[in-house]
């Protein structure tokens, strides 16, 4: 098993702050993340309702030159409106347009 599926697994069942950890152990060990992981990653943090989590690994992903996709916009979109900041979050629907990523 890798440590993109146990970031996964963490992110299903909404346990971001294991899957964060579990992405930077991947990353300590060595591991280079992936947008599949990172999106997991993302996503467990919008579960929760974590907006600012969610900005976090978005921002790491980015610092290692991974490109978001859909699904990493669709998250933070989930993560920032679920928090109630529902301007934040037209606005990550207004940056994947502008990074061409169609809904």
């Amino acid at each position: 098993v890798g440590y993109g599926s146990v970031v996964h697994a963490c992110a299903k069942a909404g346990r971001s702050g294991e899957a964060a950890a579990w992405l930077d152990r991947m990353r300590d060990d060595g591991v280079a993340a992936d947008a599949v992981a990172f999106n997991a990653a993302i996503h467990a943090a919008a579960v929760a309702g974590r907006a600012d989590e969610a900005h976090a690994k978005f921002a790491e992903m980015r610092a290692a030159h991974i490109q978001p996709t859909i699904v990493t916009f669709a998250s933070l979109v989930d993560a920032f409106a679920k928090a109630g900041r529902v301007s934040e979050a037209v606005g990550w629907l207004e940056d994947a347009r502008n990074a061409n990523i169609k809904p």
